[in-house]
C-alpha cells in the first residue's frame, strides 16, 4: 500500500517516534535534580527510566501482534492518547511512586507508537526507498534525543523538571490530530486470535527477569530469574503449538538475517544505553557541572545520529546493511576504549566518546531496520517492528539493572552518588558486550 500523501504520514509517523526518546534524553538530564525533590536515591531514579523500559518491552510485541491483525492506525492514535495522558500525570508527580507509575503508562504508551508507526510508514514508501525513509525516521528519533537533553538541562534549571513533561502535551496533541489523516489499514481476510495465554507466559517471565536482575544483589532473587526463564521456555514452546502465535518463533530458527540482526540490537543497547546516564551522574556528581551545562555536552551524541542515519539509510539501499550497521558499531568500540582515558582528560574524552557514539548510533540503527524489514514478509511487519523494538527495549531494561546491580552493590548508592570504580566496572563489561554485538552484525547474511 503506497500512499499518494506520503509526506503527511512521514511527518506524523516520525514526530511519534520522537515523543519516546525525547521523554528518556530529557529524563536523564534531569533526574538528579528530580531525586532532589522528590528525595529519592539512586535504586528509585533507575526505577524511574526502568520502570518506562519494562513496560515498553513487555507490550511492544502484542501490540505489534494486534496492528497486524486489526489496525496499526487505531493502536497508534491509542499509543498517542496513553503517552499524553501519562506525560500530565508525570509533570504533576508529587512522590516518585506516582513519577514511576505515570513512567510505566508511558512505556505503554510508547509500544503502541513504536510497534505500528514503522510498518504503516513502510508501506507507505516503494522499497527502492525504504533505507531513505528508515534513515529520516531515525534521525527525528535522534533530534529528540538531542532535543530531550538540552530541553532536560535548560527547563529544569530556568523552570522546573515539571516543564519537561508539560512540554511534551503540546507535541503529543499535534501528533493526535495529524495521525487521523495517516492511510486507512489493509485489513486482513481472516484476522487471528490475541493469544492471551501466550501474552501471560510472556509478559510475566519478562518482568520476572528483569526484576531479578535489577535486584539481584539480593540473592533470593536469583530465584525470579530462573523462573523467568523457565516461563520463557514455557512461552516458546506454546507459541511452536499455538495456531495464531503472539509470535512465530520459528523465525528465529529459520531467517538468519533476522535473528542475528535482533540480537545485535539487543546486545549493542544492553552495552550503550546506560552511557548517557552515567555521565549525566559523572558530570554533575563527580565534576560539579550544573544540569544545563550537562545538557549541552550530552546533546553531541543525538546531534551526530540525526545527522549521519539519513545518509546511513540511503546508503543501506545501495550497500549491505550488515557493512554499513557493522561499521557503526566500530565506531562504538573505538569510542569505549577510549574511556580508558577519562581520568586523564575528564572533559575532552566524553565530548569525544559522545562524537564516536553518535557516529556509531547513525551508522548501525536505519541499516539494520532496513535489514530487519526487508527480509520479512509485509503481513507481520508489525510483529517484526515490536520484535525489533522489544530488542532495543529489552537491552535498555538491561542495560539499566546492571548499572542498579554494580551501584547496589556498594554502600555509596543510598546519597545517590556514584564513583570512578563503579564507572569502571560498568563500561568494562559494556566493551565486552559491544564486540558481540559486533559478531552478530558480522555474520547476519546479505539480504539482496
Amino acid at each position: 500500500m503506497i500512499t499518494e500523501n506520503k509526506t503527511i504520514t512521514a511527518i506524523t509517523i516520525s514526530l511519534g517516534a520522537f515523543l519516546t526518546p525525547f521523554s528518556i534524553a530529557s529524563l536523564n538530564v534531569a533526574l538528579p535534580s528530580i531525586s532532589r525533590d522528590l528525595s529519592m536515591n539512586t535504586i528509585s531514579m533507575s526505577l524511574t527510566l526502568i520502570s518506562f523500559l519494562l513496560t515498553a518491552s513487555i507490550f511492544l510485541l502484542p501490540f505489534g501482534n494486534i496492528g497486524d491483525n486489526h489496525s496499526r492506525k487505531t493502536v497508534f492514535i491509542s499509543g498517542i492518547g496513553i503517552f499524553i495522558i501519562a506525560s500530565f500525570m508525570s509533570a504533576v508527580s508529587q512522590t516518585a511512586t506516582i513519577l514511576i507509575i505515570a513512567r510505566a503508562l508511558c512505556g505503554a504508551g510508547s509500544a503502541m507508537i513504536l510497534s505500528n508507526g514503522m510498518p504503516v510508514l513502510i508501506e507507505s514508501f516503494p522499497v527502492n526507498e525504504r533505507g531513505k525513509i528508515l534513515g529520516i525516521y531515525s534521525a527525528f528519533i535522534y533530534v529528540g534525543l538531542a532535543l530531550g537533553a538540552l530541553a532536560g538541562g535548560f527547563l529544569t534549571q530556568l523552570l522546573s523538571w515539571r516543564w519537561i513533561f508539560f512540554i511534551m502535551l503540546p507535541i503529543g496533541l499535534s501528533v493526535l490530530i495529524l495521525s487521523f489523516k495517516l492511510p486507512q489499514p489493509n485489513r486482513r481476510l481472516k484476522r487471528s486470535k490475541f493469544d492471551i495465554v501466550g501474552f501471560v507466559l510472556y509478559a510475566m517471565s519478562l518482568f520476572l527477569i528483569i526484576y531479578g536482575f535489577t535486584t539481584i544483589d539480593k540473592s533470593k532473587n536469583i530465584i525470579y530469574i530462573v523462573i523467568g526463564f523457565l516461563l520463557l521456555l514455557v512461552f516458546i514452546a506454546k507459541q511452536l503449538r499455538s495456531k495464531f502465535p503472539l509470535i512465530d518463533v520459528r523465525i528465529f530458527l529459520t531467517n538468519r538475517t533476522f535473528a542475528l540482526s535482533s540480537l545485535s540490537v539487543l546486545t549493542l543497547y544492553i552495552s550503550t544505553f546506560s552511557f548517557p546516564f552515567i555521565l549525566s551522574l559523572y558530570l554533575q556528581f563527580i565534576r560539579g557541572l550544573n544540569v544545563q551545562t550537562t545538557g549541552l555536552i550530552l546533546v553531541i551524541q543525538p546531534i551526530f545520529m540525526s545527522i549521519i542515519a539519513p545518509v546511513a539509510g540511503k546508503l543501506s539501499d545501495k550497500v549491505q546493511p550488515r557493512i554499513v550497521a557493522s561499521s557503526g558499531i566500530l565506531f562504538i568500540i573505538v569510542g569505549f576504549l577510549l574511556l580508558a582515558y577519562l581520568q586523564r582528560w575528564p572533559f575532552i574524552i566524553p565530548i569525544l566518546v559522545l562524537s564516536l557514539m553518535g557516529m556509531g548510533f547513525g551508522l548501525f540503527s536505519s541499516p539494520n531496520a532496513n535489514a530487519v524489514m526487508s527480509c520479512v514478509d509485509k503481513s507481520i511487519y508489525g510483529v517484526a517492528s515490536a520484535t525489533l523494538s522489544t530488542m532495543r527495549t529489552i537491552g535498555q531494561t538491561m542495560s539499566m539493572a546492571l548499572v542498579a546491580l554494580i551501584f547496589s552493590a556498594n554502600i555509596r548508592y543510598s546519597n545517590a552518588k556514584v564513583s570512578m570504580h563503579d564507572i569502571a566496572i560498568i563500561f568494562s563489561i559494556s566493551i565486552a558486550i559491544t564486540f558481540i554485538s559486533l559478531l552478530f552484525s558480522l555474520l547476519r547474511g546479505k539480504i539482496r
